[in-house]
């Protein structure tokens, strides 16, 4: 088990925010939070595309 207590309710409020930039897609999401060892580790989604370098946009 990764974590020793999940926070409730993270992945349905990640999905909520995310729905207005990428719309239904967002019910794919796998996005959890928690507390493992007292360390908070959120595990998020990465983009569909490699986000470009710092400067270079």
């Amino acid at each position: 088990m990764l974590l020793d207590k999940e926070i409730e309710g993270f992945g349905e409020i990640f999905r909520m925010l995310s729905y207005d930039e990428i719309g239904t897609s967002t019910l794919q999401s796998r996005a959890l939070a928690g507390v493992a060892n007292a360390t908070y580790v959120f595990c998020l989604p990465a983009p569909a595309a490699p986000a470009a370098p710092a400067g270079t946009s």
